[in-house]
């Protein structure tokens, strides 16, 4: 739940606190921060994440905590370390495990000192110290994924000899010592409970079930008023604490209910939880508390709109996972494909226009269906014109390859938001200057999305050649099949392919594929291919298409013919503008969004569509 919404020094900003807020007024009971700072720079994770390890902290975690219990809302602070994991921007001396080891590029020498952990342990206890007097309701130790004290719980991670490794009850010390020494400092009925792995997937010898129920009792018995139960997750299984399209909604429900079976404590559910899963698991009593994240990033009102009966309504989260992708590779603050108002809470009022203008949106893809839903609520008369028999636009096709049926809910709320909103759709009726002008519009956007790219490949104009999107489409193949470009466009025609019993080939000129793809996805993405006999050839170009296949030629200018009943064309996309000129001279105000512009992704597409909409 990281944000990167805090100042660089570490302070709450007003950014942070409206995000919060906003979350706050759509009726949670509780809020939990994204993880803060106890030591820092050893312990500090991310750019602008928010510290707690000194006093002067205190003032502005006490206002964001003023503002939250305005809604009536509570709020607790999550205390974390983050061990191996901390940012190298920061530590620019070895970072801390429990034992020397190496992974993820980072390495470690030297085992934490006795002496050292004690210290961390009463930084915890002081960050404790601060939230109570910043008036949070509550605190989080984070001992979970692959931060410090989650280190010191895993067989794998923690090789030590003396009273802090070993058996479990020794490599579960650190936390136990950490929340019986809050307790005793602050007091019996202020809440502390601790987040957990209830399993570490993907590490051979890493936690099991069985060693998290044992964590959870003695935690329990330390004081602990909850368990929060989320899992680590490495290799094939990297994304899998942070689970994705794709992935089964719920993902780590059946450990928390495990947990559950062996703590009388409340325990708390959380990975990609929906309502109705939410409610199944309460109901069977899997769970006593269910932590739901990314779905108030999509949809801060999403329980209010619940309470109200109002879920078609609601934002769906589609699991793309840009959220933490992003801002786990490129540092940079949060935002979410479909809800462009993330952290931009402070300023995205609806605030009506001077003059109420006839508006005409060319294209019912996302960026299109937001700019029309967006000017509409602000008060302006649209009008949709789409070339298909139905709105959606590319997202239609995006959401046909395996796991990507998630696109479709978020399909469904545009399309509802449109009807709802009365606006005028023109389906089937591809823009024109005529069209146009029958609409007498004061202002056009133009979002009519992007065309295959045609590389210049001799032979590229035979009928065995086929944009990937017409394969999607449904339309009717051979059996061997070759795909120029190995980006997601020709990773996920591969996989549609496969699953329906073709002999597939993806060939790119780069040394690799899925380039772009986001880190929860990439590693299993590629395994996937790789398992189901996809052949995967980097850096190799396309010399020519016969008849009758490829000519390849590889790095060290060899040259390979592979077979092929079609090829499919995935080498990108190029801006579908070619009615902008016309337009201009037609229409004094006119805009373009979304793929027309530049072949994105959905966020950028929502973004461009939300602000259009909004300044227009």
């Amino acid at each position: 739940m990281g944000n990167n919404f805090g100042a660089e020094d570490g302070c709450v900003t007003e950014r942070l606190v409206a995000y919060y807020n906003e979350r706050a007024k759509g009726g949670p009971g509780l809020i939990i921060t994204e993880m803060v700072s106890i030591d820092s720079p050893l312990g500090r994770r991310g750019t602008n994440q928010l510290r707690i390890d000194e006093d002067r902290y205190i003032d502005g975690l006490s206002s964001l905590a003023r503002q939250i219990h305005n809604s009536t809302c509570k709020i607790a602070i999550q205390l974390c370390h983050a061990g191996l994991f901390a940012a190298s921007k920061y530590v620019q001396v070895q970072p801390v495990a429990p034992s020397p080891i190496e992974y993820f590029g980072q390495k470690v020498t030297e085992e934490l000192s006795i002496f050292q952990i004690e210290n961390i342990i009463n930084r915890f206890v002081d960050g404790a110290r601060r939230a109570q007097a910043a008036n949070f309701d509550g605190v989080e130790v984070h001992a979970a994924h692959s931060y410090l004290l989650a280190h010191f719980l895993s067989p794998v991670f923690n090789k030590r000899r003396d009273v802090f490794g070993g058996s479990i009850e020794n490599r579960a010390r650190i936390l136990t010592e950490t929340i019986s020494r809050i307790k005793k400092l602050l007091g019996q009925d202020f809440p502390v409970w601790c987040r957990i792995n209830g399993m570490e997937y993907g590490l051979e010898g890493g936690l099991t079930i069985d060693e998290a129920k044992e964590i959870a009792r003695m935690a329990e018995m330390a004081g602990s008023n909850a368990i929060h139960v989320s899992a680590g997750a490495y290799g094939h299984y990297s994304g899998y604490n942070r689970a994705g399209m794709g992935q089964p909604k719920g993902n780590l429900a059946n450990l928390a209910a495990q947990i559950k079976k062996a703590v009388k404590v409340p325990v708390i559910a959380v990975g990609r939880i929906d309502l109705q899963l939410g409610e199944q698991l309460l109901r069977e009593s899997k769970a006593d508390l269910v932590a739901m994240g990314r779905a108030q990033i999509a949809d801060p009102q999403i329980v209010a709109k619940a309470d109200e009966g109002r879920v078609s309504d609601i934002r769906p989260c589609i699991g793309c996972n840009v959220c933490v992708d992003d801002l786990t590779s490129l540092d940079i603050s949060l935002h979410c494909s479909v809800n462009a108002n993330v952290g931009k809470e402070q300023d995205c009022k609806m605030t009506p226009p001077q003059k109420i203008k006839n508006i005409l949106v060319i294209g019912g893809g996302p960026s299109g269906l937001e700019t029309a839903i967006t000017a509409t609520l602000r008060g302006h008369k649209v009008t949709i014109q789409e070339k298909l028999p139905q709105l959606g636009g590319k997202l239609i096709l995006a959401a046909t390859p395996p796991n990507k049926g998630e696109i479709r809910p978020f399909i469904n709320y545009l399309v509802f938001q449109v009807n709802k909103l009365g606006i005028k759709i023109e389906l089937n009726k591809e823009a024109d200057i005529a069209s146009i002008k029958q609409v007498h519009p004061d202002v056009v956007v133009l979002a009519s999305g992007g065309l295959t790219n045609v590389p210049q490949i001799p032979g590229v104009e035979r009928k065995n050649v086929v944009p990937a999107e017409n394969v999607l489409s449904g339309i009717d193949i051979g059996q061997k099949v070759v795909i120029i470009g190995g980006g997601l466009v020709g990773c996920e025609t591969a996989e549609y392919l496969v699953a329906k019993g073709k002999t597939v080939t993806i060939i790119e000129i780069l040394d690799q594929i899925a380039t772009g793809v986001g880190l929860s996805f990439k590693d299993g993405l590629i395994e996937s291919l790789t398992e189901s006999g996809v052949n995967l050839l980097t850096s190799v170009s396309c010399e020519k298409i016969t008849e009758t296949g490829v000519v390849i030629k590889n790095n060290t200018g060899e040259l390979q013919t592979i077979e092929a009943d079609n090829i499919m064309l995935a080498a990108g996309a190029k801006p579908n503008n070619g009615l902008l000129k016309s337009i201009k001279e037609l229409v004094p105000e006119v805009y373009i969004v979304g793929d027309c512009v530049e072949p994105r992704r959905i966020l950028e597409a929502v973004s461009e569509g939300h602000r259009i909409g909004s300044i227009i």
